[in-house]
């Protein structure tokens, strides 16, 4: 796999605001973002909707969002193939 990297993208980096954003910053900025990454605007290619749904999803609801930062985010600062402790 030569020449191709990957970066990680937090959810505020996926729906474009800061991570001080507000509820309503991050609705609007989602939807402005949903419009671009539609599967119906991009020839059916779902994949940067679907990882813009799910950022969505968990900083849209305050206890996720929470917990995102807690724990979650803070891990894959450190190691971007974090995955989450189950323990």
């Amino acid at each position: 796999m030569q020449g191709k990297s990957t970066k990680f993208m937090s959810h505020y980096e996926t729906i474009g605001v800061h991570e001080t954003a507000t509820s309503e910053e991050i609705k609007k900025a989602y939807r402005e973002r949903s419009k671009e990454l539609h599967p119906d605007a991009n020839d059916g290619n779902d994949k940067g909707f679907a990882k813009l749904a799910k950022a969505y999803e968990v900083l849209s609801d305050p206890e996720r969002r929470k917990k995102y930062d807690e724990t979650d985010r803070k891990s894959t600062r450190l190691n971007s193939s974090h995955v989450p402790d189950l323990v």
